[in-house]
């Protein structure tokens, strides 16, 4: 309770915290990124791979 007074109080510890919680969306938004683009290359190479390797009759 008393960090949180502090951090809402003191001007310096506020703009620390906000740039803590910059950050912490920041690198939220690079993980979902991330995430989404490994997921796209995932199916693309399937489609591809699905392509490529017809099977032979």
């Amino acid at each position: 309770m008393k960090m949180l007074k502090k951090l809402l109080t003191s001007t310096r510890a506020q703009s620390t915290a906000e740039y803590a919680v910059i950050v912490f969306f920041c690198v939220l938004a690079g993980l979902l990124f991330v995430y989404v683009f490994a997921g796209a290359m995932a199916t693309h190479h399937s489609n591809v791979s699905s392509v490529i390797c017809l099977p032979v009759p």
